[in-house]
C-alpha cells in the first residue's frame, strides 16, 4: 500500500529486542517477534524506510533526539516522537 501511494519514507517504531527476539525479555517474547516479523516483511518490501528500536517507552517530558545508538533501556516515548 506504501508503495501504491508514493510514499517517499516509511517509519517503523519496532521494539528494541526485534532484532534478536530471543534474547529479550521472555514476559514480552510474542511482542518482540511480532515486531521481527513486521521489521522483516519491512525491509523486503522495497520502499525506503527508517527502523526505530527505542527501549521501554516511558510518559516523562522529552529528552532530544540522539544521534547515537542508545546504550539505555528506556527512553521516552515524547523523544521517539521527535524522530
Amino acid at each position: 500500500m506504501a508503495k501504491q501511494h508514493g510514499i517517499k519514507q516509511f517509519v517503523m517504531v519496532s521494539a528494541q529486542n526485534a532484532g534478536d527476539p530471543d534474547n529479550g525479555n521472555p514476559a514480552i517474547k510474542h511482542y518482540n517477534v511480532c515486531k521481527h516479523f513486521a521489521d522483516e516483511y519491512l525491509q523486503r518490501s522495497g520502499v525506503p524506510f527508517t527502523i526505530l528500536r527505542p527501549g521501554r517507552l516511558t510518559d516523562e517530558p522529552a529528552t532530544g533526539i540522539s544521534q547515537q545508538p542508545a546504550l539505555t533501556t528506556k527512553t521516552t516515548e515524547s523523544s521517539v516522537a521527535l524522530m
